[in-house]
């Protein structure tokens, strides 16, 4: 009994199959560019290529590191009582941070449980 049943089942969509063309399952699709179109303008797309572009430049940074030239100034009055004299000094500095190869992790420094 169950063959006659699996028999005709197959049966059934062997012979269904012609009356639905195929171009049929595609109709309900819109136009492809069109539907790209409708993507790109969506908000919940642009936010998502902020959030890659974002992530991306943070990752950059991370993997270039601190190694930026840094300029620092400062300015100071010093005065002597003695002989009642002032002094106005200043300074500039640049400096760049190294990186070395191998360096310890913060991650590393931790007891090991």
């Amino acid at each position: 009994m169950r063959a006659v049943h699996t028999l005709s089942l197959a049966l059934a969509l062997a012979f269904a199959t012609p009356i639905f063309p195929r171009v049929a399952y595609a109709d309900y699709l819109p136009d492809p560019v069109a539907a790209e179109a409708a993507l790109r303008a969506s908000p919940m797309v642009a936010q998502a290529r902020g959030e890659f572009a974002a992530q991306s430049l943070r990752s950059e940074s991370l993997r270039r590191g601190r190694e930026e030239w840094v300029l620092g100034a400062d300015a100071l009055q010093r005065r002597i009582d003695t002989p009642q004299d002032r002094f106005a000094e200043w300074g500039v500095a640049l400096s760049r941070p190294l990186r070395l190869p191998g360096a310890l992790r913060p991650t590393a420094c931790l007891p090991a449980r």
